[in-house]
């Protein structure tokens, strides 16, 4: 179960996130909401519900099964409301056009057979350093 709250930093609106880790221990998570507090406590609110709700949804593959192009469209999404706007764009930018592509095609070989079509792929540091060369 995750709890939350807001808090007024610098004028700003900060939602404050409590829950227990996989090992048991409580920990805090505050993530700015970028609404300056005079009149804006119910969007507030509800940005704070909404982002309990998305806290507490389990991801649906193990961490260790998924691909690495899921991986970063999920960090993408987290990102979202914890940096700047032109900062989040160019993440964006970058992420849906060049990174997630790439990576996308690596993993998904069409010439797999059913067996290894199910399986996931590891990224390794050469596939890295290979997209860094293109």
């Amino acid at each position: 179960m995750v709890t939350g709250h807001l808090r007024e930093k610098n004028g700003i609106y900060q939602m404050v996130l409590n829950y227990k880790d996989d090992q048991g221990k409580y920990q805090t998570k505050s993530i700015s909401t970028g609404l300056p507090v005079k009149g804006n406590k119910k969007r507030a609110e509800d940005m704070l519900q909404a982002e309990r709700k998305k806290f507490e949804q389990k991801p649906e593959n193990d961490s260790k099964d998924i691909l690495f192009s899921d991986y970063l469209l999920s960090w993408l999404d987290m990102m979202k409301n914890s940096v700047e706007i032109t900062t989040y764009g160019s993440y964006f930018y970058v992420v849906k056009n060049h990174i997630v592509p790439y990576f996308k095609e690596k993993e998904h070989c069409p010439r797999r057979d059913i067996i290894e079509a199910k399986r996931r792929v590891r990224i390794d540091p050469r596939q890295i350093k290979a997209y860094h060369r293109v």
